[in-house]
């Protein structure tokens, strides 16, 4: 009998040792990350078109426009606009409906550059006539993509063309840091517009890029309320910063880029 106990003590022990070997290491799946549009809202002028993705998807992603007569999407995400109005752009993954605003605007009537600096018919980009309201909603929109807090250095850059650089002379501009930002949103309201520098800050509008803190950073101008300006910055702490206030009088102010000509 004693025997048969010990054979059933020293079996159990062993059953016990064999499971707490499983458990050892246990081996864990890697949660998949969830399915995520490239974006959820986004303005569009008549004629434009951008593709538009669902990240991490798992399956057959199908695309349809809620009004064909205002946007319209290919196989593919790409979507265009077509009238002016809103509708929304539904993304289905395995039976998950994902979906993006959009909001399409008539396309600018091309204007004249005073300056007459932009070519030999004075003819510039058709969003020199854009109103400061829609500059900032533009700019603005870019927060979707580029959230407060966002982590952005000197690591980051931009870079202008021909076609924008031209403005300011050179074949093609480039910026870091603070300055990619600014430069970045700018593109965001104005396209290829044509870049020029001022000087006298009575002529700051919204989308302009602003040097300030004596030469060592760059914004980009919201809105313009006398001399308060609210601005959005890259490099603020290492990461995106929206709707900071300031005052012109007391920012050191140098000089600034804006995409209206200056006479």
């Amino acid at each position: 009998m004693k025997k048969r106990f010990c054979m059933i003590l020293l079996f159990a022990l062993a059953l016990l040792s064999f499971q707490g070997f499983l458990n050892i290491s246990p081996v864990r799946r890697a949660e998949a990350a969830a399915p995520k549009l490239s974006k959820t809202k986004k303005t569009l002028y008549v004629g434009d078109s951008f593709k538009l993705k669902l990240k991490n998807a798992t399956g057959t992603v199908k695309y349809k426009s809620t009004n064909k007569k205002i946007v319209t999407v290919a196989k593919d995400g790409t979507v265009t606009a077509v009238a002016p109005g809103k509708a929304k752009i539904k993304v289905t993954d395995n039976g998950i409906t994902y979906k993006c605003k959009i909001t399409v605007k008539k396309a600018k009537a091309a204007v004249k550059d005073p300056t007459g600096s932009s070519g030999p018919s004075g003819d510039i980009p058709a969003y020199l006539s854009i109103t400061d309201e829609e500059v900032c909603d533009a700019i603005m929109a870019l927060q979707s993509e580029y959230p407060e807090g966002m982590p952005w250095t000197n690591a980051n850059t931009y870079t202008w063309g021909r076609e924008v650089a031209s403005g300011l002379g050179y074949s093609s501009f480039g910026g870091a840091g603070c300055q990619a930002f600014a430069m970045l949103a700018s593109d965001a309201a104005f396209g290829n517009a044509p870049a020029y520098r001022f000087d006298d800050p009575a002529h700051i509008r919204p989308g302009d890029i602003l040097r300030i803190n004596s030469d060592t950073h760059s914004v980009v101008v919201l809105k313009v309320d006398g001399d308060k300006i609210t601005i959005a910055e890259g490099n603020f702490n290492s990461s995106i910063h929206w709707g900071r206030v300031i005052d012109i009088n007391n920012c050191d102010f140098v000089y600034g880029y804006t995409r209206r000509p200056v006479g």
